[in-house]
């Protein structure tokens, strides 16, 4: 009766090693990845760079047409750009969905205004949503397709990750109902431009998956791929209406720890995967 709305999947030597479906999972339902999301267009935007067909330097106004002409790929992939979190006039979601209406139309008009004198502390570290969704933009204008195409061409098929897609039906995700017994509706992310800053879902086991793949790859320690790291912990994280996300990599004890949580205090998948994390590291001490 009182189970929590926690699930985790901790992967040791390639292998799952533990793993938990609180209430309203199950192992094979989807769950929302949030912004690890950006991890994925990331690396799509790496993919395209490492052949050839993007210069991470060059000025995105040269492809988009928008932007300070300071503003690049690589400032974008590390979100030193100085780009805002979101687009001006962007409600905070906490009553509402705040992106519902955001067409990629809608977004180029907001970028058509910004300035370079609005840019926020160039070269600094300051998180934007915004400038992924830009990336999105330029893996579309890139590959001539959506970004998601860009990215399942990109990253997800040649992985084996088929199951990671935006927005599954409703019978198949992790969810929690309203007070009227209906399933809460999800931010509209994968139904705009910023759904390369946080539109996938999978399974769990898959999210782990992704992580085992980037572990193995190596890819982790490229600044432009987006990944966070403390000492000798990569990670990021995501949050969205319901729903938190946490993946975590210890490349020295090929560790991949996976964690989501339902209707919980913000952090809350966090702190689970740094539970489980450091569990792994005192048993491996």
């Amino acid at each position: 009766m009182f189970r929590r709305r926690r699930s985790h999947v901790v992967r040791r030597g390639g292998h799952i090693v533990s793993e938990d479906y609180g209430k309203d999972y199950t192992a094979d339902k989807y769950v929302e990845w949030g912004s690890i999301t950006k991890l994925v267009t990331a690396q799509a935007v790496v993919a395209l760079a490492d052949g050839g067909e993007l210069d991470l330097d060059a000025p995105v106004r040269d492809r988009l047409g928008l932007l300070p002409t300071s503003v690049t790929a690589r400032g974008l992939l590390t979100h030193t750009s100085g780009v805002p979190r979101v687009h001006a006039g962007m409600p905070a979601g906490v009553l509402s969905d705040p992106y519902a209406g955001i067409t990629a139309d809608v977004l180029r008009e907001h970028l058509g205004r910004i300035g370079e004198t609005d840019l926020i502390g160039p070269g600094q570290m300051t998180y934007s949503n915004l400038g992924y969704a830009v990336l999105g933009l330029l893996l579309e204008q890139a590959t001539d397709g959506s970004w998601f195409d860009a990215v399942r061409d990109l990253v997800l098929m040649p992985w084996g990750l088929s199951r990671v897609i935006p927005l599954p039906e409703v019978a198949d995700r992790a969810h929690i109902l309203g007070f009227d017994r209906k399933p809460h509706r999800p931010w509209s992310l994968a139904e705009g431009p910023y759904a390369a800053a946080g539109a996938l879902w999978s399974p769990l086991t898959d999210l782990a998956d992704y992580g085992q793949k980037v572990l193995d790859e190596g890819g982790y320690v490229r600044p432009e791929r987006g990944w966070q790291h403390v000492g000798d912990r990569w990670w990021h994280n995501g949050a969205t209406r319901d729903s938190g996300s946490c993946l975590v990599l210890v490349p020295s004890l090929d560790l991949v720890v996976a964690t989501h949580a339902l209707a919980a205090f913000p952090g809350a998948a966090d702190r689970l995967a740094d539970k489980l994390t450091s569990e792994q590291e005192e048993a491996a001490a």
